[in-house]
């Protein structure tokens, strides 16, 4: 795949839909057989609105529907097809139907009440369409350490809640509240969800067969642990492979996981400083991430509202290897509409391109994209001088003076092992203070990159110092907590600072 042929922007002014007061929690589910029909979450409230002549119109209104206030994957909500709205409060699991501009409840399963612990978070209960048959609602409960896996059929209410006939022959770790139990979707082509079973350093992906059996997907070994801030895994088609790409989004950036056909074992294929907290994503900015197929090429695109706004990324490869390359708009002058933040994308009817509903803080806003071409100046070409480049290796000599930036997850792995395997390209960048030797020669060691296209510039090799001084950040911004050492005859020796000797030309260091 070459780079992007296409880029996107919106078609301006957008339709403003409905005012809507800033909330912590705002959220939009749609049905999927009723395009015209939108749920809004506004922390409690549960607003539905249709669309009259492209005018939405709001047709019900629930002050204290939602039990909580705040976005608790405990307290989840969904809608499905026919307008089945399912919903997990307080005072148990319920389920309601969406007819003739009325929301009545069809059912209560109490036992999912508070009174008996589902509330805290250290049990858990998710639900959606994890069994073979789409009529059957299942609901996955952890309670204390018991894990539970039932169902629900609406369209007969009076047996509300059902339990597997099969006995489940589950792991130890699905019993231990340090292990998280979740639902995705989009492993594949299929809508039935998979579930997920995470510990702190491996994924395990599991789906009912036919038979309603719990059989393993598949399972990722080393596996990054739970992040504090914010943590979210994504599938996204970004080739022709029968299972899609696993999306793993930190505070330390995006990680993609490949599932390798021969081994059935999904690999670390990409790392990228992307989406980190050191590029200005949160949490808020990570939950808008969706998956969106903006050219047509039954291919995943990413939107987002990210730091700089709106942004469509896609999956590129080059001879560098795989990268994710924003193709949309970064200039939109219109400030609302470039920091709205996505909540729905549908496919525009009879049109190419997409409907994004967007909320502003105030209002919701339908825009629609559009393909663009960017401003370019025109450079009279100017002849250049033939000359004969000689295919001499690049050096790396010391700075004139000190400097202290580094690659964020700089180690001395990386260091010793500069060439990314993954992505076929060189990624080393540290700074360089090379040490006098004896008679003032310099020693060197000469390093050959291979599977790197000879005439690029790191194919040519590099030569680095045997005796240098490395930083070591520790993921910290504050000076006193580096380490310095120097490197030397192989041996790695601790610098400590001294900065009361030090000036404004040197810093000082003594060996202990």
């Amino acid at each position: 795949m070459d780079a992007p042929a296409k880029l996107y922007s919106l078609k301006l002014p957008g339709k403003s839909l409905a005012k809507v007061p800033p909330g912590s929690t705002v959220e939009v589910k749609q049905d999927p057989s009723a395009a015209k029909t939108f749920f809004v979450r506004n922390n409690r409230v549960l607003v539905i609105y249709e669309e009259e002549k492209g005018i939405w119109i709001e047709v019900h209104k629930d002050e204290h529907f939602f039990s909580v206030f705040n976005d608790d994957v405990n307290y989840g909500w969904t809608v499905y097809e026919g307008g089945l709205l399912a919903v997990r409060k307080s005072k148990g699991f319920v389920m309601y139907k969406w007819d003739k501009r009325s929301l009545n409840q069809l059912l209560v399963a109490p036992m999912y009440h508070d009174e008996y612990g589902y509330g805290l978070p250290s049990n858990t209960i998710v639900f959606g369409k994890i069994y073979p048959s789409e009529q059957y609602v299942g609901v996955v409960s952890r309670l204390d350490s018991a894990v539970e896996f039932r169902s629900i059929n609406p369209s007969k209410p009076g047996k509300s809640v059902r339990s597997l006939k099969k006995r489940l022959n589950l792991d130890p770790m699905w019993n231990q509240p340090a292990s998280s139990i979740s639902l995705v979707d989009r492993y594949d082509n299929k809508t039935q969800l998979a579930i997920a079973l995470r510990t702190a350093s491996q994924l395990k992906l599991f789906r009912f067969n036919k038979k309603y059996e719990l059989k393993e997907l598949a399972t990722v070994n080393d596996f990054l642990p739970p992040d504090n801030e914010y943590d979210r895994i994504l599938f996204a088609k970004f080739d022709n492979g029968r299972i899609n790409d696993l999306l793993l989004f930190t505070t330390e950036g995006l990680t993609m996981y490949r599932l390798n056909e021969e081994s059935g074992r999904f690999q670390k294929v990409y790392y990228s400083t992307a989406f980190s907290k050191f590029r200005g994503w949160n949490k808020r900015t990570i939950d808008t991430i969706a998956t969106i197929d903006i050219d047509g090429d039954s291919r995943d695109e990413l939107i987002a509202s990210g730091p700089k706004g709106l942004c469509v990324y896609r999956s590129v490869f080059t001879k560098d290897g795989f990268d994710l390359v924003n193709i949309f708009d970064d200039k939109l002058e219109n400030r609302v509409v470039r920091y709205g933040l996505p909540k729905l994308i549908t496919k525009a009817v009879q049109s190419d391109g997409h409907k994004i509903l967007l909320f502003t803080g105030e209002s919701f806003l339908e825009v629609r994209t559009k393909t663009f071409t960017p401003q370019t100046s025109d450079i009279a070409p100017v002849q250049p001088a033939v000359t004969k480049l000689q295919p001499n290796a690049p050096l790396v000599v010391p700075q004139k003076r000190y400097i202290v930036w580094l690659h964020d997850q700089l180690d001395l792995h990386s260091m010793l092992q500069p060439l990314n395997s993954h992505a076929a390209k060189m990624e080393l960048s540290i700074p360089l203070i090379e040490l006098p030797n004896a008679f003032g020669v310099s020693v060197r060691k000469f390093l050959q990159y291979k599977n790197i296209p000879f005439e690029s510039f790191f194919g040519r090799g590099w030569s680095l110092p045997l005796d240098y001084i490395s930083v070591e950040r520790k993921n910290s911004n504050f000076l006193q907590d580096h380490d310095y050492a120097i490197l030397k005859n192989n041996n790695r020796i601790i610098l400590k600072r001294q900065p009361a000797w030090d000036s404004i030309y040197h810093w000082a260091f003594i060996i202990e």
